[in-house]
């Protein structure tokens, strides 16, 4: 697996890219203006970007209740612009993964190493590369969601569960979703199709939510909602990162449907409710959306587990 993206790699990969580009405008320039009026030449004043495979970015991020507890949402995304996509999967916490000859599940990798150790993991068992990590509870996502507003959401089931020292109560249908409501969707531990349908649930809430602020890049309110977050999640993220990504997200903000893409998670619960195994075809769209080629020597529990 390849190590988490630290330091000046992104600003080494933005000039190559910068270096490729100037070329690209020149040869144009130069071949457009041979024999042609001026006023169809080229404008020099044109900035062009081409989605290349090395502006991909795949990130882990862990949702929980508290800072320091046990996350109860993983979180996989893609930043794909080449494939004109953004990817989002949400694997449940008794995820297993097979990972330098250890078979552990996602909750073992938090408990053993926390956020990163948890990217190793999955970036090992499941065959790509996982370049950046974010951690996030339940206040950081409200203070992300004080900058975004209130989110317009149709909830398709009724909540009703305890969640610490309060109750969680929220009617089936229109709801106004602002950081806490959210997370307490996410984290609903009484979905009647188990972990697999709260992965599914939270998936379809978090790919409206960034369909929702993917334009938000077009315009100022942008620069704001990245503070925003880098303000409230533990990340390896900073600024100059989305200052090197902005051109590829404005490139997918100007796409019409939004190319934001839920892969759904596959697989059953271990006879004890302590192991949820993914079936190997999941486990294969996982690997190809997010970047890799082929399943690791070594996954082939994943389809025999249980």
């Amino acid at each position: 697996m390849e190590e988490l993206r630290r330091g000046a790699g992104p600003f080494f990969r933005a000039f190559c890219v910068t270096l490729a580009l100037m070329g690209v405008v020149l040869s144009a320039t130069l071949l457009l203006s041979r024999g042609q009026p001026a006023q169809q030449q080229v404008n020099q004043n044109m900035t062009v970007y081409i989605p290349e495979e090395q502006d991909r970015m795949n990130l882990l991020a862990t949702i929980s209740e508290t800072e320091g507890s046990v996350p109860q949402v993983f979180v996989l995304y893609g930043f794909l612009p080449d494939r004109g996509q953004l990817a989002l999967s949400l694997l449940p916490p008794k995820t297993v993964l097979h990972y330098w000859g250890t078979t552990l599940t996602l909750e073992e990798a938090w408990e053993r190493g926390g956020t990163a150790y948890c990217a190793k993991v999955a970036a090992g068992g499941l065959g790509i590369t996982i370049d950046h990590i974010a951690q996030l509870d339940a206040k950081g996502l409200e203070g992300i969601m004080d900058e975004v507003g209130l989110m317009d959401y149709d909830l398709p089931v009724s909540l009703d569960y305890p969640m610490g020292d309060r109750q969680v109560v929220m009617s089936k249908g229109n709801q106004q979703l602002d950081g806490r409501k959210i997370a307490d969707i996410l984290f609903y531990p009484a979905y009647e199709g188990g972990e697999q349908e709260r992965s599914d649930r939270g998936v379809m809430l978090l790919c409206q939510l960034i369909s929702r602020l993917l334009p938000s890049v077009l315009e100022e309110r942008g620069d704001r909602l990245v503070t925003a977050f880098l303000n409230n999640a533990r990340t390896d993220l900073s600024f100059p990162d989305y200052e090197y990504s902005k051109q590829a997200a404005k490139f997918l903000a100007r796409q019409d449907p939004t190319p934001v893409t839920a892969v759904y998670v596959e697989g059953r619960l271990s006879k004890d409710y302590q192991q949820f195994y993914l079936t190997e075809g999941c486990a294969l769209r996982l690997c190809q959306m997010f970047g890799g080629g082929e399943l690791p020597l070594g996954a082939s529990f994943l389809e025999s587990g249980g």
